[in-house]
Parts: C-alpha cells; structure tokens; sequence
C-alpha cells in the first residue's frame, strides 16, 4: 500500500503556512513527485519501507522552504521596504542563501562521491599540468630579481653596427660611465667565472663564482643574510682584500650552516680568501636560470682568472663586464638613454675612438636572461599545449554535469514549480561548479609538485655552464592557481547551468519524455564531444610531428661513433700551470689512461661536439701559389690530441691523424673536413697545400682530409671545420675523451685517481658520456616531442571519457526505444551499429574540424620541426585513424552493454 504523500508533504510544509489554494497546488505536485520516486525506488528492489525513506530524503526541504517563504512574500513586503531595514535584510538573505547554496553543494557533491572523484581528478590534471608549467614559466621569464625595487632596474648595451647588441665594455669605458654619468643613482659591474674550490680532503671541485664591482650589493639593495656585504672599500687595490661573499647554497653545503663561518678561509685557485658574508637563500645572483656560488670583488681578477692578461683593467679594447645600474627617482628610460647616449659619445671622442656604436638600455629588473632565452619558445608552446590540455578537461566535466542535470531533472522541475527563478537555479548550479574546481585546483597543486620536475627534460646534459631554473609553488603561482579554478568552474559551469534552468518542469513531474531538444543529433553534449575530438586531434598531430622530428635528428650521421666513450673536462690553468706544466700534465694523463684495463683509445678536444660553443674562425683567406684571396671564410676550429680521429673513429678520406710528434716548434699543420677542403681546393688534391687566414699568420699545411660531421648542432647544413694538434696549439682547458670495451662510467673511479696523483687540487669536472653529449644536442626536441605526446596521450584519454560518459548516458536514455526495437525484431548487431554509428558520427565531425584546425596551426611549428614537413600526410593519416580507433573502442563498450538489454525490462515501464 501506497504512502499517504500528501500527507507527508503538508508535515513538511505546515511551517509555511500557506494559502489554502495554493497549498493544494504545491501538495499535489509534491506527492506526485514523491510517487514517481517511490516506485523507482521499488522497481529497483528496494523493500517498501527502505524506497519511502529515499524518497522523502530525496529533498532538502528546508531549502524548498526558503524558496516558498520568499516566493509567497508581497511584492510590497520584498520591495518597498525601508531603506535601512532593506540593507539589512538583504545583506543577511544573501548570505543565508549563499551558506545555503554551500551546504547543498556539499552535500550533492557527496551524495554522489563518485561522480566528484571523477570530476575532481579531471579536473586535477588539467589545473595540475598548467600550474607546473606556469612554474617554469614564471621562474625563467617572468620573475622579478629578490632585489630591492627592481623595476627601477636598467642594463647597459651597445648597438653596433648591423643591428648586432652589445651587452660587454671595457672597464675603463665602465669607470668613464660610473663617474660621469647623471642618470643612475649607482652603476656596477660585474663578470661570472668558473673557480676552483679546495677541499678539506685536498680534492678540489669546480664551481662558479661572479667577480662584482664594489656597488655590485648596495645599488641591488641586498643585505647578507649573516655577516656582510662587500663595498667600495674591498675593491680599491688589485689583490688587497682576498674576502668573499658565499652563497647560502655554498654556505649549507660547505660550512653546514654553521654561523662560525663567517671569518674562516676557503681557497680559491690556490688562494685564500676569507669569508664576510652568506648571500640571503632567494639570491643567486643576476643571471637567470644561473646560480652563482659565491661572490668576489672585481679587483680579485686576477686570482680568479689568472691566464688573462695583466692589462685587463687598463685596455679599452678588452670589453668583458656586464654592465648594470639603478635609475634615479623621477628618471624615465627614454631620458636616461638620451642622456647616456650623449656621454658615450663624449668618452669616444676623449678617447679617440670612433662613435661605431649607441649606447642604449635595457629593463634589468629580470637580470640577464640570455642563458634561458632559448628555452622561452618550448616553453610558451608548452603552455598553450596545457591550456588545450584543461580545455579538453573543461568539456569533460561539463558533459559530466549535463549528464548529472539530466539525472536532477525531477528535483529541479520541482524547484521551478514552487517558485524558484532561473537566476537562483543557475546560481545554485554554479556554486556547485566551482566547489568542484576549487576541490580539482587543490588536488592539481599535489599534480603540480609531482610533476615539478618537468624542467629538467630542457636541462642540457653538459653541465659546462649549468642550468639551474629553480620552479617553486610560491604565492605568485597559488594565486595563478586559484584564479585558473574559479574560471575552470565558470567555464565549464556555466552552460550546463543555463541548459539545465530552461527545463520545461511539467512534462518532467509527470515523467513523460525527457525534453526533447536533449535527443538533438547536436545537442550541447554531442557539441562538445566534437570539441574535444578536435582539440585532441590537434594536439596529438603536434606531438606526432615533434616526435617524428626527433627521430630524424637522432637517425642524423654525427661523423664519428659516440658509443662507449667517456668524457671528462680539465682546466688546470686556475693553479697557475703555464704551457709547458700544462702539456706535461696533459700528456702524463693521455699516457696513464691509456695504459688502463679496458681502455682502447684515449685523446684530447678542446671542443666535444656537437657543442653551439664551439671556437669559430672568420676571415679572409689565401691560398699559397695561388693569387687573391677567398674573402669570408668562416669555420670551426679544434684543437685536438694525437690519434684523435682514431679514438672518434671519425674516417680520414685522405691523409693522416695528428702524432705525439706533432708539437710546438714544429711547422704548422691541419686537418680540414671535406666541405672545407672543397671550398679551398676545388678539383685539386689538398694534401700538402698550404693555406693561411689573414695576413699575418704563417701558412698552415693540409695533412688530412676527414669526413664531414656535426660541429655545433644537429641541424647545421655542411659545416666548414679546421683541425689542428693540441700540443702545437696549447690550450689550458681540454676535455679527455676515452673509448671503452664496457661501460664508461666504470672508468670514471680510476681517471679521477690518476688526476689525483697527478695533483690532488685539480678538479674533474663535466663528467658525461659521448652519447649523453650527443643526446643533449637534442634537449629540446627531445622535451617538446616528450611532454607534447604526454599531454596528447592525457588529452585522448581525456576525449576517449567523454565520448564514453555521453554514449552510456544516451543508451540510459534511450532504454525504452531499444527494448522496442529488439522487441520488434531488431538483432543485436543492429542495435551495435546504431549505437557506435551515432558516436561516431559525432568522432568523425571532430576528427574533420581537428585536421583543418591542424593544418592551419601546425604551420607555426615549422621552424621547431626538422626533416619533417608542418603537413605531414603519414603523421595526420596515422593520428587521425589512431583517434578513430580509440573512440570506436569508447563507443562500442558502451553500445555491448546496450545490446544486453532485456526487452520486457525495458517495456515495464511503457
């Protein structure tokens, strides 16, 4: 026997005390209700008692109060109140009615955890994969300098002639601009340097230290987090006050953060200085994406650097100094150039040297960011690739609350019945929305710090100047995560809202046919299936071009064989080895690893490539007996030890390799690659020619002629390189490459004891592998083919939810119509093709508008993609049928179970 429902609506409701006629009204399409949702619940098993129960908990009654309450006041009572009565009141229903709209939010999100797990952890990658990229973003272009107003921050550059910018002056040209300028309240300079550091064990390590003028910490305003700074007074006299400022980095690992280091020495090059002062943690100097580790004054040259000249502070033609300065109060940028620019020319002229270049400046609030500039490209792409990432996500769950307002159909039919306007539904609907994106944004910063250490797929393996983008999770990046949730929930709230207020309620209380605008072939669910198909598509197009792209890089020939060969760095010019110690050490050291089990061959390289540092000569040149000159040849150059194209395995065409005979005194001589001797000697026999660059250095004989290689970078056109021996042409900073029968880095142990014994102060540093050298040469193919296919893989499985969550929720609508169908004859494999052909219809429309959509973006990728055309046909066929594929999987799930349904089930109900 049926519940008396009027009855229990009217002991609900008896609070209100509505008008009799009224009362009969709401009563009687409450009950209805009720009805409709008790034999639900007993279609469903449930026992009579248990299905009375869900359906009177089925309501908030308390907010169906609210909403009577306010719906039966007058309209004189809700607007022609008195003006204060009417501010108070106001105020506080609006706040009741927002804790309102909270509580039920909360508690319609729990009443169905499943539905919020799902939405959430969407929701979660989405936000989670933007903010880490936002992260990187923000530390390598964005972030300000953790200086004392850096906005008032300016660099001096030169604009020579050709357009080429200038960043380096001399240090006369620096002091010239730091007395008689009238712009800058201070200028400093400065330059960063590798050093090495003695340890306690007597073994040293190589690390980075910047050499600052003496206003280098008072015009940044940065004060020493223990001890002091140095000033004016430390950087009068070359070599006067050894004192150092460390880094906290330096401080915590060297000194364990102990504040008795302050006063202790430490060496450097051989040299003690004392320690002054700890840099505060946020400071690791000017250069972004570079941490310096500790900080001397400029006059400690040439401790630091003691292969440079003598006269480095006195040349004007020696420009090495980065130049900075802070801009004094009321100073415009524009005033300040006009102004520097006036005493550059003045200082030219006193100096007697022409006025070639303009002096112009830069904002240097974000330091010198030359050193992450190459990296600014990937990372605004990724940056767009994730915003496609949480758009796909976006359209997920809102399909997913489309499918949920489909669901509460009956419950908000009963809310327009008793009154509630469409703003209070869209506002209710909305606060839901965004409680969901908030709970998503939280879970997407534990996404966010996972994945933290996206940045080190751009990290070159060469650590020679290394890369150090730190990325945290600070305020700037919690606010950007906090704004990307509430658009997130009004983006993909706000349609559902709408769509779900327009409900025409009386159909829906007397359970007929659900609306049907929502069976429309383009509904707002199937529109935005389309839309994800496409975004993916696209995405998954680029990701398929990129990976494609680093495949025709690593299938490049780099000219020699890079496997089972280590590579290790060495400078011992900074314990003041001159030449002659220096080539005795270098070739005691050749001699010593080769005798090593398990080495088969072992050289030496100025220069490992590929390496876009490599040294580069560009002048004229003549060829011996022959009459002019070849003007602008431009060339790589090497210098390297014996057996060196041996060891590289690197084939010589003609001629031969460099011996331990070739050395100084002896006669000039090179190896030249095959373009370079084409372009020298065409159509004659190199070996033997002689050949110089200039006019003033002594001709250069060819020995050998080795096969053409990649010098800077893998994609290079045909390159011009010079070889020349090492011991002929001494250079204190070399690299020792040696060939292996097993695995190199188990040569590493017995190299650094032989270093050792050589002398225990000299630091092996830059310690990789030939193919981790080789491989870093494609960091950032290698970043952008990784991390497009991760977030293209993400965005399919994201489309592929979708298309599955909208085909099952439109074989629940349909039930009745199949079982008719199968009822009337139809087989399943008819039922299958109807079902997986109305969702692919929908795939392919997507699939359609991302290949045009991809055609017209994958243009922009161009000059990022190599071997492969923008258009590729092979990488658009192969990731359009791959879609196909994976929605014809989420679409034929779905229609499986359709074709399982029980005709006279389904019928029950007609």
């Amino acid at each position: 026997m049926n519940p008396n429902w009027n009855h229990i609506v009217r002991e609900h409701l008896a609070v209100l005390r509505l008008p009799p006629e009224r009362e009969i009204e709401i009563v009687e399409e409450l009950a209805q209700h009720l009805e409709s949702a008790y034999e639900d619940a007993l279609a469903n098993g449930l026992p009579e008692a248990e299905a009375e129960a869900r359906a009177v908990q089925g309501y908030d009654w308390r907010l169906l109060e609210c909403e009577l309450s306010r719906a039966e006041q007058p309209l004189a009572v809700r607007v022609l109140q008195p003006p204060l009565e009417l501010i108070e009141r106001t105020g506080g229903l609006r706040m009741e009615s927002l804790l309102q709209d909270l509580r039920f939010g909360v508690r319609m999100l729990f009443k169905n955890p499943g539905f919020m797990l799902i939405a959430v952890l969407t929701l979660a990658l989405g936000i989670g994969v933007n903010t880490s990229i936002f992260s990187l973003l923000d530390a390598a272009l964005l972030r300000s300098l953790p200086v004392r107003q850096p906005e008032q921050l300016v660099k001096l550059q030169t604009l020579r002639q050709g357009g080429n910018i200038n960043a380096n002056f001399s240090y006369p040209a620096f002091r010239d601009y730091q007395e008689q300028n009238q712009v800058c309240s201070g200028l400093f300079a400065y330059y960063t340097t590798p050093l090495s550091l003695s340890g306690s064990s007597g073994v040293a390590e190589r690390i980075y230290g910047t050499l600052a003028s003496g206003d280098y910490f008072p015009v940044l305003g940065v004060q020493a987090a223990l001890g002091r700074t140095f000033g004016s007074a430390d950087d009068q006299t070359p070599g006067a006050h050894p004192v150092t400022v460390i880094s906290y980095g330096l401080w915590q690992r060297r000194f364990a953060g102990s504040r008795d280091a302050i006063g202790k020495t430490i060496t450097l090059n051989n040299y003690e200085f004392t320690v002054i002062g700890v840099a505060p943690p946020n400071f690791t100097g000017l250069v972004r994406g570079f941490s310096s580790d500790l900080w001397l004054p400029l006059m400690m040259h040439q401790l630091a650097i003691p292969d440079d000249p003598p006269d480095t502070f006195a040349n004007r033609g020696l420009i090495w100094l980065e130049v900075m300065g802070r801009l004094k109060p009321g100073v415009t940028p524009t005033q300040a150039t006009a102004s520097l620019e006036t005493l550059g020319y003045q200082i030219d002229q006193a100096n007697r040297r022409p006025g070639q270049e303009k002096l112009m400046i830069a904002p240097g609030e974000k330091g010198a960011t030359w050193l992450v500039s190459e990296f600014a490209t990937p990372l605004k792409l990724l940056m767009a690739v994730v915003g496609v990432v949480l758009l796909i996500a976006c359209a997920n769950v809102a399909n997913l609350l489309l499918v949920r307002a489909g669901v509460r159909r009956k419950e908000i039919a009963v809310r327009l019945a008793l009154g509630a306007n469409r703003r209070r539904l869209v506002r209710q609907l909305l606060t839901e929305s965004v409680m969901l994106a908030l709970l998503g944004g939280a879970a997407g910063l534990l996404v966010a710090v996972w994945s933290n250490d996206f940045w080190r797929l751009l990290k070159p393996a060469d650590d020679y100047f290394p890369l150090t983008m730190e990325s945290r999770l600070d305020g700037r990046v919690l606010g950007f995560t906090l704004l990307v949730s509430l658009l997130t929930g009004l983006v993909f709230g706000l349609a559902p809202a709408l769509q779900a207020s327009k409900l025409d309620f009386i159909p829906t209380l007397k359970d007929e046919a659900y609306a049907s605008r929502g069976e429309r072939r383009f509904s707002l669910r199937n529109l935005l299936v389309i839309a994800q198909v496409a975004l993916s598509l696209v995405l998954l197009v680029g990701a398929g071009l990129f990976v494609r792209s680093l495949g025709k890089l690593q299938a490049l020939d780099v000219g020699f064989r890079p496997e089972r060969m280590l590579v290790a760095s060495l400078d011992p010019s900074l314990h003041g080895y001159d030449r002659a110690k220096g080539r005795e050490l270098y070739r005691t050291l050749l001699e010593r690893v080769r005798s090593l089990p398990g080495v088969r061959a072992a050289t030496l390289a100025a220069t490992v490539s590929p390496n876009p540092g490599g040294s580069r000569i560009e002048d004229a040149v003549e060829i011996e007996g022959r009459a002019g000159r070849i003007e602008s040849v431009a060339a790589d150059y090497n210098r390297v030890g014996p057996d060196y194209f041996t060891t590289m395995n690197m084939p010589l065409l003609r001629g031969r390799d460099f011996t331990a005979q070739d050395r100084e005194g002896g006669p000039p001589i090179a190896v030249l690659n095959e373009t370079m001797a084409r372009r020298l000697f065409p159509n004659e026999d190199p070996i033997g020619r002689r050949f110089r660059f200039g006019n003033a250095d002594p001709f250069i004989e060819v020995v050998g002629v080795v096969r053409d290689g990649k010098y800077r970078s893998l994609r290079e056109e045909a390159t011009l390189c010079l070889y020349q021996p090492f011991l002929m042409n001494y250079r204190h900073a070399m690299n020792l490459l040696a060939r292996t029968e097993s695995e190199p880095q188990s040569l590493l142990p017995a190299v650094r004891s032989i270093v050792a014994a050589l002398d225990p102060r000299l630091p092996v540093f830059n310690v990789r592998t030939l193919d981790e050298q080789v491989r870093a040469a494609t960091a950032q193919e290698r970043a952008a083919a990784t991390l497009t296919s991760l977030f293209g893989a993400l965005a399919l499985l994201l489309a592929a939810i979708g298309i599955y969550g909208v085909m099952a929720y439109a074989i629940t609508q349909r039930t009745r119509e199949i079982g008719l169908r199968m009822a009337l004859g139809a087989q399943r494999a008819d039922v299958l093709r109807l079902v997986v052909g109305q969702g692919m219809l929908l795939v392919l429309i997507g699939v359609a508008i991302g290949m045009a959509s991809s055609f017209a973006l994958t243009r922009l990728l161009d000059s990022l993609l190599f071997g492969v055309s923008a258009t590729d046909p092979l990488t658009f066929v192969g990731i359009a049928l791959l879609l196909v594929v994976v929605a014809m999987i989420a679409c034929w799930i779905p229609a499986r179970r359709a074709t399982k349904v029980d005709p006279l089930t389904a019928l029950r109900h007609e």
